[in-house]
């Protein structure tokens, strides 16, 4: 009994798989991609077609599907080398109560394989931490990137950045055992590919087969756009898939080895359920899904979102999508509109009974675009929940005093980057774009002094603190990858003719609005800030 294969290797649940022979959704022109590709493929094409048996285990060996239990010892004796030669097909949702056992066996007992507990389920109501930092104190509200993987129970990965340290990021996951796609810009697929290469098991002692099954449900992904910026992940256990959206790109400072940068995550577990149907998903659920189909992730891991419980989703996804977004002046709060940006976000606010006449802003970013006074109205409207307006430019900076004084910007200068820790290796100087000195009003009054509490620590954050001047409500926050700038939240462009409105995005955004009730969010900015108008940077 002990040389029939079905060994935890050959059983393991994985995520639906792809057609063969595909890598990326779109042909790449790179020379490396394209022989790695063809590499890949020449594993796929030596494996034999897949079975029919049903396997409902998860880490199990040396048990035999259900449908062999009627035949003697003899006969299953006789067919090991064609068992060899087939795969097991593995349902990953199929984990149904199931009673596997051989009959006139002496040597293999009967084994019960039950519904799998919850107890990996450690966010079910989601939670908001910051990234570890090393040679600071790590608290409760501190996390590492190898916390929120738990590679040893991982079935499955979806990882998207702007920047990869890829050699550093493989160590974080177990090689050969899971599939996984990288969302990332063009110039990192050919070291991508290479990255997927080694977690799939090339250059370990994983057999061929399996690498030949994991490639296959790999993928390397580059979406259309000026900038690939959004840093989501999805990660698949056997009893739930964690979301995690977060500030940090994919590399090794970013998440606190070097001890010199911070950034903030959020993360929540959706367990599985098999009582949810594909129209019956909350909007949570269903931006998701919307989400990655425009990202191109493969098609089999966008359906499998369907599989999982967002009951306890009190938050919601505000992304962009790069690109350009058509509208008209007649209904400037149509699905199109509402889709992507800023228009997301105000519709986010109204879905989440968030909508006030008058909040106050406090908006920690990384990066600053121009800060024209148009686009810090519009976005504080959106804030504010109100949808779109087709109203001309002229009657939005009208009530830009007012705004002025309600929106502070956390950004640090110079000074402040060069006192932090590494600032030899990683420093960006701050530039204040020339543009702004022909704007009417300088925004040098919003922009405050960014100083992380733990001090010496350079903060990657972008966090949105949401404060409703109305009594009796509780402030909400963005967070998650978009800066304060147009190339991330959009730019109404409006044609000749003043009937047709395109909102165009640059960068490919994602992040969350937290309820104010939902989830304690850590503050790690240190509060009042000087004002630059007040301490030239």
């Amino acid at each position: 009994m002990s040389d029939i294969d079905l060994s935890v290797e050959a059983a393991r649940p994985t995520m639906p798989l792809s057609k063969p022979g595909k890598l990326i959704e779109k042909k790449s022109t790179d020379e490396d991609a394209n022989t790695t590709a063809q590499t890949y493929q020449d594993y796929q094409t030596k494996e034999a077609k897949i079975g029919n048996e049903d396997v409902t285990m998860l880490d199990c060996t040396n048990v035999m599907p259900t449908k062999n239990i009627e035949k003697s010892p003899k006969r299953l004796i006789q067919n090991q080398g064609k068992k060899r030669k087939e795969k097991t097909s593995i349902k990953g949702q199929n984990f149904k109560k199931t009673k596997l056992g051989v009959k006139n066996d002496a040597d293999c007992n009967a084994v019960t394989l039950s519904i799998p507990t919850a107890t990996n389920i450690l966010y079910p109501d989601g939670v908001v931490k910051l990234t570890w930092v090393n040679g600071y104190t790590k608290t409760d509200d501190h996390i590492t990137l190898e916390e929120i993987v738990q590679k040893d129970s991982l079935k499955g990965a979806v990882i998207s950045a702007m920047l990869f340290d890829f050699t550093w990021l493989s160590a974080q996951f177990n090689h050969g055992q899971h599939p996984v796609v990288v969302i990332c810009p063009a110039i990192c697929k050919s070291s991508a590919l290479t990255f997927v290469k080694t977690i799939a098991g090339f250059g370990s002692n994983v057999s061929k087969r399996v690498r030949g099954k994991l490639m296959t449900a790999s993928r390397v992904v580059s979406p259309r756009g000026a900038c690939m910026h959004s840093k989501l992940q999805l990660l698949f256990h056997s009893e739930h898939l964690r979301v995690v959206i977060s500030t940090a790109n994919m590399r090794l400072h970013d998440w606190g080895e070097t001890g010199s940068t911070e950034n903030i995550v959020f993360i929540q577990d959706f367990p599985l359920t098999t009582e949810q149907k594909s129209n019956e998903l909350p909007i949570f659920a269903q931006d998701l899904q919307r989400f990655c189909t425009f990202q191109n992730v493969p098609k089999d891991v966008v359906n499998k979102l369907v599989s999982y419980n967002y009951s306890k989703a009190k938050v919601g996804l505000v992304f962009s999508i790069a690109g350009e977004h058509a509208g008209n002046t007649m209904d400037m709060d149509n699905e199109v509109m509402k889709s992507s940006g800023y228009p997301m976000l105000a519709r986010v606010v109204r879905q989440l009974g968030l909508r006030t006449d008058t909040v106050e802003i406090e908006y920690t970013t990384s990066s600053i675009g121009v800060l024209y006074e148009t686009f810090i109205v519009r976005l504080y409207n959106a804030a504010c929940g109100e949808a779109p307006t087709g109203r001309s430019i002229n009657v939005d900076v009208a009530n830009w005093s007012q705004v002025c004084q309600r929106f502070q910007v956390y950004y640090p200068p110079q000074s402040t980057v060069d006192k932090t820790r590494g600032a030899s290796s990683n420093v960006r100087k701050l530039r204040i774009i020339p543009d702004l000195k022909k704007i009417r009003k300088i925004p040098f009054d919003m922009i405050r002094y960014c100083l992380s509490k733990r001090e010496g620590c350079r903060m990657h954050n972008k966090i949105m603190k949401v404060i409703p001047r109305q009594s009796g409500l509780a402030p909400w926050h963005y967070i998650g990858s978009a800066n304060l700038s147009q190339a991330a939240w959009g730019r109404l462009q409006t044609d000749p003719t003043g009937r047709q409105h395109n909102l165009i995005l640059e960068n490919w955004e994602m992040g969350v609005v937290i309820p104010g009730d939902a989830i304690k969010v850590p503050d790690p900015v240190k509060k009042p800030g000087i004002a630059y108008a007040v301490q030239s940077p």
